[in-house]
């Protein structure tokens, strides 16, 4: 259920409606409020604007980077899925086989 919260970012109070959770949200705001300070402090001639957009680059593109390792991930897990039910196909091939041999040889004695 989407909130409506107060936080602050760049010492400027902000508004902000979301289906996270006041901490949650808090704590999003500290750290990236902790990320822009860390640019400020690296270059003084950098503005809080500039320093922000870099920060939201920096994590667009860890947004990015993120999803295509999970799709990565979930091209993967398709294909071990897919070769987990050739496996179990062929185990279940091979068991009747073996069955069916058993089966010969005991005929056999």
């Amino acid at each position: 259920m989407k909130q409506k919260f107060t936080i602050t970012l760049l010492d400027l109070p902000v508004s902000i409606v979301s289906d996270e959770s006041e901490e949650t949200v808090k704590a999003l705001a500290k750290t990236l409020n902790e990320r822009v300070q860390s640019v400020l402090w690296k270059s003084r001639q950098v503005s809080k604007t500039e320093a922000a957009l870099f920060c939201a680059l920096e994590y667009l593109s860890d947004a990015q980077n993120a999803t295509a390792r999970a799709d990565k991930a979930e091209a993967q897990l398709g294909l071990y899925t897919a070769n987990l039910a050739r496996m179990r196909e062929e185990n279940d091939r091979l068991s009747k086989k073996v069955d069916e041999l058993e089966a010969k040889l005991k005929n056999r004695k």
